[in-house]
């Protein structure tokens, strides 16, 4: 799977967890941060959990570190950055 240039945080953690049939909650982030612009990037990982967090190395400056769960098909997307995420 390859992620154009330009695409923003969300659109591309949306399309990653789409292909593996799962949900998306993002937990703690600011709507500027889920705007962030990503580089080009591919994704061969052979999980979507293992994808999304490569995508924190594709995206330009202002996207926090994060952390992803997955279960039962829903994946979280938690913001470490942000003091209200919790553990």
């Amino acid at each position: 799977m390859s992620i154009p240039e330009g695409w923003t945080f969300e659109q591309a953690a949306r399309v990653v967890i789409m292909a593996a049939a799962g949900v998306a909650e993002f937990q703690g982030f600011r709507q500027q941060e889920l705007a962030v612009k990503m580089r080009e990037v591919d994704l061969d990982e052979s999980n979507a959990r293992d994808a999304l967090t490569k995508l924190q190395y594709a995206a330009y400056d202002g996207l926090p570190k994060y952390r992803v769960e997955s279960k039962d098909g829903v994946f979280r997307i938690s913001n470490l950055e942000d003091s209200n995420a919790g553990p």
